[in-house]
């Protein structure tokens, strides 16, 4: 790496990672710790596992429904105000959450917490294109999504912990859980207003040289869409290839969300933990999953490869899908639900990369929204395909067939894409990078 790229991407890392990794954790946090509410929350307001499933699942349709307009709004205001205004919000509704008493209330809180958090992600996203070549992405959008790994490894101790609150002041533990878990939000999105810088040109930590080395390389990225034609919303929407990646996400995001909406009761039902216990041990397959999606990341920007990982990223979350449904032993249950945690926690990583190489402009506004809207109707599907085929049957295995199934799905459509032009455009441009990069160090 040449010493101002260094430099560059080091000052930029150093002012936006901390701050938007933990806007995402928490944004995290705030999904899932109904997983961890509801092993209290179910038994005192009644709830079957079909009224959880299509609760937690309501949370992505509002995602789904706002996602493509909130990254519209934060083209016209700028990423530092829409995406501190969408932490205060979502952290607010999250506390919110605590006062669900019945199903209808259940249901509509979790599709305002969906409402609020749709334009993060995507803008989160659009944010990081401006920052950073395409060359750095995949470690860096991995780096971010570790966040969602540390988020269960967070939140399943901490909710424990929490829970020990019940009947404080009359207030149930799981209640504790979704008052405490939606402050954070709420503070770091102040701290977002006041500190997260707008765009390269308007910063004082970088030197006219650094500037202009940054504005150059990302001006570099943006000629495949431009050569493509992805650089305007209508394109992008019109675009085969826009609709494939979201499918893609769509079947990810089945097994994704599946394991991070209901990993704590199927700990429960495989072991003789309690319910603080399982909190604790629902932390170690994301422990894995943040590791290796970091490194995984890394050897894909290395090898300047995407379409080999996401597959066999996808291969291996399925087979850990697989395993862990065949598995009778709850210690090889577990180890095969680490092994899936981390092929589908490395799929996102280097998932991302690879839309926006194609994408800029207009198209990556409305193209990353969409893409991610249609991605997160498998939040939706997953959790609710889940909590159906156990009213059906109460052990896990048939669900965890299911889930395996679409993410198999996804790898077989990923093992395709080199017959895009698209994604061939992709590589070449990697290709290429490759070789200048390789001159340079040459000289």
């Amino acid at each position: 790496m040449s010493e101002i790229r260094k430099t560059v991407l080091g000052r930029v890392s150093k002012r936006l990672i901390p701050l938007l990794f933990l806007l995402y954790l928490f944004s995290y946090v705030d999904r899932v710790n109904i997983g961890y509410a509801a092993l209290q929350m179910n038994s005192d307001l009644g709830f079957s596992p079909a009224v959880f499933g299509l609760g937690a699942g309501l949370l992505f349709l509002g995602y789904f429904a706002f996602g493509i307009p909130s990254n519209f709004v934060l083209q016209k205001i700028g990423g530092r105000a829409w995406l501190s205004v969408l932490a205060i919000v979502w952290g607010a509704i999250a506390v919110a959450n605590s006062m669900i008493a019945t199903e209808n209330m259940f249901y509509v809180m979790r599709f305002l917490l969906g409402v609020a958090e749709s334009g993060f992600v995507p803008g989160m996203l659009l944010y990081l294109t401006v920052w950073y070549p395409q060359s750095e992405r995949a470690k860096v959008v991995s780096t971010m999504y570790m966040a969602t790994a540390v988020s269960v490894v967070l939140a399943g101790p901490l909710s424990g912990a929490i829970m020990q609150l019940d009947g404080v002041i009359g207030i149930s533990g799981w209640r504790w859980i979704l008052i405490l878990e939606g402050i954070p939000p709420i503070v770091l999105g102040i701290w977002a207003w006041l500190a997260l810088p707008e765009r390269p040109d308007t910063v004082d930590w970088l030197s006219h040289d650094e500037g202009k080395w940054l504005a150059n390389e990302i001006e570099i990225d943006r000629e495949v869409p431009r050569d493509l034609g992805y650089d305007t919303f209508q394109k992008a929407v019109r675009a085969p290839i826009v609709w494939v990646f979201g499918l893609v996400y769509f079947l990810l995001g089945i097994g994704f969300f599946s394991v991070m909406i209901w990993l704590p009761q199927l700990i429960k039902q495989i072991s003789a933990l309690t319910a603080v216990q399982v909190s604790f041990v629902s932390a170690i397959p994301f422990i894995c999953a943040s590791i290796c999606m970091v490194l995984y990341g890394k050897h894909s920007d290395k090898t300047k490869e995407r379409q080999r990982h996401l597959g066999l990223a996808l291969l291996v979350g399925a087979g850990g899908l697989l395993a862990s449904a065949s598995f009778n032993n709850p210690i090889a249950a577990l180890a095969a639900l680490c092994l899936a945690a981390m092929g589908l926690w490395s799929a996102t990583g280097v998932f991302w990369p690879m839309p926006t190489a194609f994408l800029s402009g207009g198209g990556a506004v409305g193209g990353l929204a969409l893409i991610n809207s249609i991605g997160i109707l498998g939040g939706f599907a997953g959790p609710y395909i889940v909590g159906i085929v156990r009213n059906l049957t109460p052990d896990f295995s048939a669900a965890l067939y299911c889930v395996a199934a679409a993410v198999l799905a996804g790898a077989l459509i990923v093992s395709q894409l080199h017959r895009s032009a698209v994604v061939r455009a992709i590589r070449d441009q990697a290709q290429n990078l490759n070789h200048l990069q390789g001159q340079t160090n040459a000289t």
